[in-house]
């Protein structure tokens, strides 16, 4: 297996249920198109980094994954730097929110690619001053989807509602 990211926590996960793989980061540029739904853009990163990853092999399988972040109809994606960490958080404070998750298999030698998305809501606690650049000054927000991972720092203030 090939994993198409450069994401620890996907290779957590992996080794954690016992799969053997390369780590093979796709390069994937993640705009979005104009008037992209949310669930269609997860879904066509996953596809694109899969298919990437598949490019130039002769055997194996490509998994491809992204997750986005969705408040009040903006994605928010990976922050570019600490003020759009801040931004971000700022905007997800207090509030409720959907995290789409995508995954992309794509079996080299077929040729054949499945694709899924999994939606969950968040809720995150208003943030205070100190709680707030307390977690921006730990750095975590850096890579990742909406400037938080709900299974590191962010636990302190980000539940999961469903999903």
């Amino acid at each position: 297996m090939i994993l198409a990211s450069a994401s620890p926590r996907r290779a957590e996960l992996l080794t954690a249920a016992g799969y053997r793989f390369e780590v093979a980061p796709s390069g994937v540029d993640e705009t979005p198109r104009p008037g992209e739904p949310a669930l269609d853009l997860a879904r066509r990163l996953a596809e694109s980094k899969a298919a990437a990853g598949a490019a130039g092999r002769l055997v194996g399988t490509v998994l491809g994954g992204d997750t986005i972040v969705v408040v009040e109809g903006e994605v928010l994606g990976k922050p570019e730097g600490r003020l759009d960490a801040e931004r971000m958080l700022r905007r997800l404070s207090g509030r409720e929110h959907e995290v789409a998750s995508a995954v992309a298999l794509h079996h080299v030698p077929s040729g054949r690619v499945g694709a899924g998305v999994a939606v969950s809501r968040v809720r995150f606690a208003p943030l205070d001053e100190p709680t707030l650049e307390g977690y921006l000054a730990g750095g975590e927000w850096e890579g990742k989807a909406g400037a938080y991972a709900i299974q590191g720092d962010a636990a302190a203030f980000a539940r999961l509602v469903a999903g």
